[in-house]
């Protein structure tokens, strides 16, 4: 059997004592990072996170990061005319938990009307997670386009 194989195997075994809550308490982080409340879903962030995105200048890292592309994404949906924007997010496709560590892969629709018309964009979105004193926060996220109706 190939050795990465085992040693995969091996690393679910240890995470899976603590899988239950830490699974819920992850989610319950997502959410609050897509919340409508933006000061909500900023502090779902690590204070030094990183974040890619495809809006200028499409990435931001240190003290501040999600704040800071707060204020960018504001000033780019209002600049780009877009209103009645909304975000949903699904099931995770991946959640791998490791300790005080965590990797998740989410299906994510961010739906908005520009110029009257209405706009939905499938994406995915992948998050890296840190269990703080705190809880679980978002050290670094990445969004993806899949698909644009």
């Amino acid at each position: 059997m190939n050795r990465a194989i085992i040693a995969f195997a091996a690393a679910l075994a240890v995470a899976v004592p603590a899988f239950a809550s830490d699974r819920s308490d992850i989610l319950s982080v997502l959410n609050q990072w897509n919340d409508a409340d933006e000061a909500k879903a900023v502090a779902a962030c690590a204070d030094d996170a990183s974040v890619i995105d495809d809006i200028p200048p499409f990435e931001w890292h240190g003290p501040g990061a999600c704040s800071r592309w707060q204020k960018d994404y504001d000033a780019y949906v209002q600049k780009e005319g877009m209103t009645d924007a909304t975000g949903t997010i699904g099931k995770p496709r991946q959640l791998i938990i490791s300790g005080d560590r965590a990797y998740a892969v989410v299906p994510t629709t961010f739906a908005f009307t520009k110029q009257g018309k209405p706009v939905k964009v499938g994406a995915t979105t992948t998050f890296s997670l840190h269990r703080t004193a705190a809880g679980w926060r978002i050290t670094g996220w990445a969004w993806g386009i899949l698909t644009t109706r």
